[in-house]
This record gives C-alpha cells, structure tokens and sequence, in this order.
C-alpha cells in the first residue's frame, strides 16, 4: 500500500529514545504481567505502547482510537490497534451470563 510506504519513509528510524521507553514497558512491564498472569498491568502495558507509537505521530484515524476509548470506558484492560489498521483489538474478563 503506498500510503503505508510513505510513512514509513517520512516516520522512519524511530528515534533512539522512544525505542528505549518502548523497549522498557515491553520488557520491564508487559512480559512480566503476561508471565504473571496479570490482566491489569498487561493492559495497562498495551495502553502505554499505544499512546507511545501515536503521541507525536498522526498515524491513527479518529474513528480508531474512538473505538479504543470506548473499549476501555466497557472494562477493557487494555486496546489497540494493529500498525496502520484497520484492526482494533481488546484485552478484558470474559462475562458470563
């Protein structure tokens, strides 16, 4: 796609600094909570690696991350979206009835 080309070409080598806040709350945050089990934390790690990938880019689209938002105001521990889209995707408890 050459929409995904061009940003790529223009947001491209991600700056050392936000590579290693990236690689912290993967490391330091998200892969312990998923070893430990613990939802909240995960969630919480996939919410900081969002809010990092798009804070000085405007890679989203607003239907997105009102989709996102909407997610987690429901509960959901934690919500993105897959690179460019269009896939958002939730972490939450099952609810049964």
């Amino acid at each position: 796609m050459k929409t995904e080309e061009n940003i790529f070409q223009t947001e491209c080598p991600v700056p050392l600094r936000e590579v290693e806040k990236l690689s912290h709350i993967i490391l330091m945050q998200l892969l312990p909570a998923l070893f430990e089990e613990d939802m909240a934390v995960f969630g919480s790690s996939i919410n900081a690696i969002q809010e990092l990938a798009s804070r000085k880019r405007k890679l989203r689209l607003r239907p997105f991350k009102c989709i996102m938002k909407i997610l987690r105001e429901e509960g959901a521990y934690g919500a993105g979206m897959s690179s460019f889209g269009p896939t958002v995707y939730a972490f939450g408890k099952m609810q049964r009835s």
